[in-house]
């Protein structure tokens, strides 16, 4: 049943699974963009950097829509935005084609992931943590799963191509899938104390910023996610950098480009540690944890 709240769960994996590729794997397509329209590379980099800008800044009014009318609608509509922007990528000619397109996906990844997420917090109340862990490491493993049929795809290709693809591929899923999702029945869930940590009173939006320990985590966050994203967006320049960009190694039986390789392990690690992270921040409090 669409209503059993695991099901729901594995839906919203399955939605950041989807599309995870859109901020992991950017990276993958910054060399091969610049070899081809001759755009510095601070100027590609800079649609990243409106796109996470928005992802993140929109985020509020797209989780107050959500918990107004449900998470189908918001969750549709992000798999539109996600599909249009890489199509939109796909045809741009110009930097500022590529910038509205950014825009575009930075609100598709803010309806799936942040809706997601909240979502995931209601239907299971007393895991908070590893609810959000799944679908974290969702978002962290589908790059995992992509990046090398991307790779491979851009080198047959073209970025072109793999950007219109891949964005036809992730903006229908979504949608799709969004479809089967509806409003949590939290009040069909309670939370139990037994073996689980203390759960503190609930907070309004307002009550919640003007708390310190509010701007700690802000602040936490943030330093942790400026670093991945950095990380997340230089690897392709950096690998063009030292020389090793279509460098080919052989790790465990498997041969594939360094940059590809790189990106499936960062995205790997990445996401296997979300889900375990959540479970134990369960066990042992959050603050024990980090």
């Amino acid at each position: 049943s669409f209503e059993n709240r695991w099901v729901q769960l594995a839906i919203m994996v399955l939605c950041t699974v989807t599309l995870s590729n859109m901020q992991y794997g950017w990276t993958l397509f910054v060399n091969p963009m610049r070899n081809e329209t001759h755009w510095a590379t601070v100027g590609i980099q800079l649609a990243f950097s409106i796109l996470i800008f928005l992802n993140t800044w929109l985020a509020p009014l797209e989780g107050w829509v959500a918990d107004r009318y449900g998470p189908r609608f918001v969750v549709m509509l992000g798999g539109l935005a996600a599909g249009t922007s890489w199509v939109m990528n796909s045809r741009a000619h110009s930097l500022q084609t590529l910038y509205v397109a950014a825009a575009i996906g930075g609100l598709g990844i803010g309806c799936v992931f942040g809706t997601c997420m909240g979502t995931a917090l209601k239907w299971f109340p007393e895991r908070r943590g590893f609810a959000s862990g799944m679908i974290a490491a969702g978002y962290g493993l589908g790059a995992a799963i992509t990046v090398i049929p991307t790779s491979r795809m851009i080198l047959a290709s073209g970025y072109r191509h793999t950007f219109f693809f891949f964005g036809l591929l992730q903006g229908v899923s979504i949608f799709c899938l969004g479809a089967f999702l509806i409003k949590p029945r939290v009040s069909a869930y309670r939370l139990s104390s037994k073996g689980k940590i203390r759960q503190g009173r609930e907070f309004t939006p307002s009550q919640t910023v003007r708390t310190k320990v509010f701007w700690i985590i802000y602040l936490v966050y943030l330093m942790i996610g400026s670093g991945g994203m950095i990380v997340t967006a230089q690897l392709g320049p950096i690998a063009r950098d030292f020389g090793v960009e279509k460098q080919t190694i052989t790790l465990l039986g498997f041969s594939m480009p360094l940059l590809a390789m790189a990106v499936s392990i960062d995205n790997l690690a990445n996401g296997l540690t979300r889900p375990f992270s959540g479970f134990l921040s369960d066990k042992i409090g959050r603050e024990n944890t980090m």
